[in-house]
């Protein structure tokens, strides 16, 4: 096979695995938007995000800072703005549908990313193989159709993973920096399990820091960025303080019941759900 042989068989080798991934990328999202309507009512952590996206942000602020076993406010903000957009005037009863159909988007983009990470480490087959797997998947599925910050987040994770090997191959770009250290403050703000993400990354990059030296400064800038956005939240989130025994002189009195956006009758089956 010549050059110009071998250079047309890879062109169409990459023309159908595009073709490939869209397939597999459009049926991952039909899975997820599939008989949604028939999930029935959201469930207790569905009713406390949609509670809390309801809220004015202001009072979101507030009130999620003191609750205990909480999560950041980025998912929740991210969710009132949703619904804004989907159902404009309503703030108050929705629909479950359109409440859990903003995790069907980082669902689906799950699959193209996986994608992507995947063919960089180890190439076409195994890419496909790996974004059909999370197209089909039950857990991924699942959670792509909760309105939860788990999709979300685990699909954050993943880019910022994708991105991390890029740059470990290829350098660090501006574009590529701005992305990383976007994907992983932004997963900070949805989930607190987020910056391990950054931890992992940072084990990685020290474990090579002598065969890929620069590899520090995007994880680098990304540890102190993540540091200075967080303070503030970290600063005034007693709740969060007083979950882990923090800070907090009396874990019991990091949160009262005027911060739960919850009914009182919800607020005894949460208690009774924890014990």
């Amino acid at each position: 096979m010549d050059d110009r042989t071998q250079t047309h068989h890879d062109a169409n080798m990459t023309r159908w695995a595009a073709v490939a991934l869209t397939l597999v990328t459009l049926a991952a999202f039909a899975l997820r938007l599939a008989r949604l309507d028939a999930l029935g009512d959201l469930e207790f952590d569905e009713i406390v995000s949609l509670r809390y996206a309801m809220l004015p942000p202001a009072d979101l602020v507030a009130r999620l800072a003191g609750a205990l076993f909480e999560h950041p406010p980025g998912y929740y903000v991210s969710l009132g703005a949703w619904l804004t957009l989907a159902e404009p005037g309503i703030r108050g009863d929705t629909d479950g549908i359109v409440t859990r159909s903003l995790s069907i988007l980082p669902g689906t983009l799950m699959v193209p990313i996986t994608y992507g990470l995947a063919h960089h480490l180890y190439g076409r087959t195994v890419a496909l193989t790996s974004s059909v797997a999370i197209a089909v998947a039950p857990l991924p599925i699942f959670y792509s159709r909760e309105a939860r910050m788990y999709a979300a987040t685990a699909t954050l994770a993943l880019l910022a993973t994708w991105i991390l090997f890029r740059a470990a191959d290829g350098g660090w770009t501006r574009r590529r920096l701005v992305a990383y250290v976007a994907t992983t403050v932004i997963g900070s703000s949805f989930h607190y399990t987020a910056p391990l993400v950054i931890g992992a990354h940072a084990i990685g990059a020290l474990v090579t820091v002598r065969s890929r030296p620069g590899l520090w400064r995007g994880v680098g800038v990304a540890i102190i960025v993540g540091a200075i956005t967080a303070a503030p939240w970290v600063y005034v989130a007693t709740g969060a303080r007083a979950t882990l025994g923090i800070g907090v002189a009396n874990p019991a009195s990091g949160a009262t019941a005027a911060d739960s956006p919850l009914p009182r009758s919800e607020e005894h089956t949460s208690e009774l759900q924890s014990h």
